[in-house]
């Protein structure tokens, strides 16, 4: 099959195989692992000192999934919400 994607040099095989490290898990960082997981990446690790605060929800691309309860860290914060 000759798609744009495979053209371009993009291998599904090769991206589950694949694991990126995200250093950050703010907005960015969260947009960031959330377009490897839809691309098909094997891994992801994120690498975060910071805390998740509640009132940063609202630039958080999993706002309806991180529960109040998750509040800490926040690679431990967003692993809940990634399948």
């Amino acid at each position: 099959m000759f798609s744009p994607e495979r053209l371009a040099g993009y291998d599904p095989a090769r991206m589950a195989e694949s694991v990126a490290l995200v250093p950050g898990a703010g907005a960015l960082g969260q947009n960031v692992i959330q377009n490897l997981a839809l691309s098909g990446i094997g891994e992801s690790r994120v690498a975060d000192n910071d805390v998740f605060e509640d009132h940063n929800r609202t630039r958080s691309p999993a706002f309806p999934l991180i529960r109040t309860e998750l509040a800490g860290p926040r690679p431990g914060a967003r692993r809940d919400t990634i399948p």
